[in-house]
């Protein structure tokens, strides 16, 4: 089973890279021919002064010639960011980063749907998925206000605006899954009531807190940036499990479609 890799996973690598990077000039970049991620070449002689995380993107901040700009990353669903010596002949490495120290970072992706852009510094416009994003689920602006005010009218299933990224920025399937079963929550639920949005508030962040402090989840593809698998799957109480037991009440977890999104759950704890 393979999934595109959510704010845990990504801020793992962002932490690992962050050691690597910041304050490091990149001596060479090399980019293979593509739309996705020859802009990547452009940082070649920049300095590294940051590397940030924003919902599933990560964000290189740099000077350069070309004043201060963002380089911003996002995996997709095999993208695969490596650090340590200089890669081998691989015809799925679109990128690699030579930097000053002599370290390399490479980007493998053997699906091609990740996605490299340059940007002046803070400006997301042309990447509009960027530029809406709702507020990060750890942060003190992931307000319990905002969040019930949006769920407490009617819309679309609670799964579905939750993957949209405009409530909240970094949940993926798996995450929204555990989330909503940790509150009891049905995916396909078109509104909720308060004490509902409060739980499934409560639950995004220590499902989110959890997979962090296990290194993120892997099923098939990611691996952090030292090549190293998250341990989280331990963890899942729903996600990958249809048709086992639901680890709460012991019913068979069921698999349905919600918004064309394969969603797992437990139709006992999950109120319709």
């Amino acid at each position: 089973m393979g999934s595109m890799p959510e704010l845990p996973e990504v801020e793992t690598i962002r932490g690992q890279l962050a050691t690597t990077l910041e304050g490091r000039w990149v001596r060479c970049a090399w980019a293979r021919s593509g739309p996705r991620w020859d802009e990547a070449a452009s940082v070649e002689g920049a300095l590294v002064t940051g590397v940030r995380r924003r919902g599933k993107f990560l964000i290189l901040a740099h000077d350069s010639e070309a004043g201060e700009r963002d380089l911003v990353v996002h995996l997709g669903m095999t993208g695969q960011l490596c650090l340590g010596g200089r890669p081998g002949p691989d015809p799925h490495v679109h990128v690699v980063l030579r930097l000053d120290s002599g370290e390399h970072v490479s980007y493998r992706d053997v699906r091609k749907f990740g996605r490299w852009r340059v940007t002046p510094r803070g400006d997301y416009a042309r990447i509009q998925s960027l530029a809406r994003m709702g507020p990060e689920p750890l942060s003190t602006s992931f307000c319990l206000d905002a969040f019930t005010a949006e769920l407490t009218k009617e819309g679309a299933p609670v799964k579905a605006r939750l993957l949209l990224q405009r409530i909240v920025g970094g949940l993926g399937n798996i995450y929204v899954d555990e989330a909503l079963h940790a509150a009891g929550v049905h995916p396909a639920r078109r509104f909720l009531d308060a004490d509902e949005c409060a739980r499934l508030h409560r639950s995004i962040q220590e499902v989110l807190e959890t997979s962090l402090a296990a290194g993120g989840t892997t099923f098939r593809d990611y691996l952090n940036a030292n090549g190293s698998r998250g341990t989280n799957v331990s963890n899942l109480r729903v996600y990958g499990r249809a048709g086992q037991e639901c680890t709460v009440c012991g019913s068979v977890l069921s698999r349905l479609l919600v918004a064309g999104r394969s969603s797992v759950l437990c139709e006992r704890c999950q109120v319709p």
